[in-house]
């Protein structure tokens, strides 16, 4: 495709999936078969693959402590990973690796045709978690809303306007189990910054 378009080689090129019928869109990760997302698409789908160029794609491994650290993490500490990249990846990716990422905060979840709801979300190796009661965040509420398996991460474009989401910064959980396929839409409040979304992306 890069020569087609008489493109320069650069590793930010990356296949992004569409999906134009439901405004999403997510990059397609290196170990995934091209063959296998396009076979997976319904036989009438709108789907289609387009090629661009993303700095997005390898941002967790350019810049860690912008993914891995939380949010309380001290600005001397942050100043400090930035000079440690290599050693805070090889924190929490090499083999016998114990750190996780920790990232918890409010966010909107859809559960009505144009229905949002505000809960507390905290973010595990073993899924994403909530509080179903509301904004509360005592972890004796706290729930399991999603295991991580059989999952995929879209951007959300455009939800304000189609899907009366309370801000445009939005993502989605694709989750496919014994080929029961559903989606879970989530968005953030505006005051954070977009950096929170690519967290988020990259943390999943």
């Amino acid at each position: 495709m890069m020569r087609k378009n008489d493109t320069e080689p650069d590793p930010n090129w990356v296949l992004i999936e569409r999906n134009p019928q439901l405004n999403i869109e997510r990059l397609l990760e290196d170990h995934e078969s091209v063959v296998d997302v396009v076979s997976s698409w319904p036989w009438d789908s709108e789907n289609k693959l387009v090629l661009n160029n993303r700095r997005e794609k390898y941002a967790l491994f350019r810049n860690p402590q912008n993914f891995l650290l939380s949010s309380d993490t001290s600005t001397g500490a942050a100043q400090l990973a930035e000079k440690s990249k290599d050693i805070l990846l090889q924190e929490f990716f090499q083999k016998d690796a114990m750190r996780l990422p920790e990232l918890d905060g409010v966010l909107y979840l859809k559960e009505g045709k144009k229905s949002w709801k505000k809960h507390y979300f905290v973010l595990r190796a073993s899924g994403i978690y909530y509080t179903p009661k509301g904004k509360t965040k005592s972890l004796r509420d706290i729930v399991c809303l999603l295991k991580f398996e059989h999952v995929s991460i879209f951007n959300g474009m455009g939800f304000k306007k189609k899907l009366k989401a309370p801000t445009d910064h939005c993502f989605v959980l694709k989750v496919t189990v014994f080929f029961c396929l559903f989606f879970l839409f989530f968005s953030y409040h505006n005051t954070r910054p977009q950096s929170f979304l690519q967290q988020y992306l990259g943390d999943v």
